[in-house]
């Protein structure tokens, strides 16, 4: 981001208006901002209920995320999987981003443990290697078959799903 910040909610405004352009259409903010609301209510996975469940009963789990600490709250609760997280870490009262290194300090610096004590998970290719390039090891849920981008850095395991990842954990 140029080492400039801008305040998510703004971010997503933007990209919105990105893609809508890109697309050729025209989106008025009411139906703009009813579309970026809906992000917040989207359902958690089939399997996420039992999988966090059985990972929340042996490690425990936290958020690391570039969005407003209201946003994932917010999608948290309406996905009913809030309970299994301890917290919520967000960089964007930091003003930084991912996949700076900054952005991946918080986590450790937050939770008060060293990189190598923690496991980064992601579906995100670009958090997953930001993450590697930090000093987590990773954890990359790749649901979807999606490749990873090419820049040197491979996660320490692949999963396609939550459960898979707590079989493969021992949870």
């Amino acid at each position: 981001m140029m080492e400039r910040h801008i305040p998510w909610s703004e971010l997503t405004k933007a990209a919105f208006k990105f893609t809508a352009d890109e697309l050729g259409l025209v989106v008025d903010d009411g139906t703009r901002d009813a579309w970026i609301k809906a992000d917040t209510r989207l359902p958690a996975y089939a399997e996420a209920d039992t999988a966090l469940a059985r990972l929340a009963g042996r490690f425990d789990l936290y958020v690391l995320s570039m969005g407003s600490p209201w946003m994932i709250e917010q999608s948290q609760q309406n996905a009913g999987i809030d309970r299994y997280f301890k917290r919520v870490i967000s960089a964007e009262p930091h003003k930084v981003y991912k996949p700076g290194k900054a952005a991946y300090a918080l986590g450790v610096s937050e939770i008060g443990a060293n990189a190598n004590e923690v496991a980064f998970v992601s579906g995100n290719s670009f958090d997953v290697i930001g993450a590697s390039n930090y000093g987590y090891p990773t954890i990359w849920v790749r649901r979807y078959g999606q490749a990873l981008d090419d820049l040197g850095l491979e996660p320490d395991l692949v999963v396609g799903n939550l459960t898979e990842m707590a079989d493969r954990l021992g949870a």
